[in-house]
This record gives structure tokens, C-alpha cells and sequence, in this order.
């Protein structure tokens, strides 16, 4: 079994552009308690505060989303139950 290929930070970048329009922009808030105790600045990413509630959606759309348009030959769909996501890609 051989390993996935990573992504690159253009792959990254370009995941980002793709999802950036169907998502809230959540902020970064600080927490004193877990900096203090990690011995660092810690920055905690809001994504509790996305429509759904977390940080599935980016995930979701990223993969529902072509990276080009001629890379898809058949519709994509996207279904969810409460916590859970899923994608498939429709027969027709």
C-alpha cells in the first residue's frame, strides 16, 4: 500500500478560494488558561460559529467542489445528518 500524495501549499491555497464563498470567515480568539499552561500563545480557530457548528462544512464543500471545472464527468452531491457529511458522486 503505497502513501497518499500530500498537498501542496497551492493545492491548499486553491481549497481555500474554492470554499471561501460558502463559508463564514470565524475568527481567532486567545485563551489565557491553555497559553499559560502550554507555555506558548495559543489561538483557538471560532469554527463553532459556522452555520453548522463546525468545521465539517470546509471539508464538505472542498470535496463536493471541483478543482477545475472539466474534472468532473458526473454531478456531484452532498448530503448531511446532523454531525455527519457525506459525498458521493451520482450515476446517471
Amino acid at each position: 500500500m503505497s502513501d497518499p500524495e500530500l498537498p501542496t501549499i497551492d493545492d491548499i491555497r486553491a481549497a481555500a478560494a474554492r470554499v471561501a464563498p460558502h463559508l463564514h470567515r470565524t475568527p481567532m480568539i486567545g485563551s489565557e488558561t491553555l497559553s499559560r499552561r502550554c507555555g506558548l500563545d495559543l489561538l483557538l480557530k471560532c469554527e463553532s460559529l459556522q452555520k453548522t457548528g463546525s468545521f465539517k462544512p470546509r471539508g464538505a464543500i472542498s470535496a463536493a467542489i471541483p478543482a477545475s471545472p472539466n474534472s468532473l464527468t458526473k454531478p456531484n452531491t452532498l448530503r448531511y445528518k446532523g454531525s455527519v457529511h457525506s459525498s458521493r458522486r451520482e450515476s446517471k
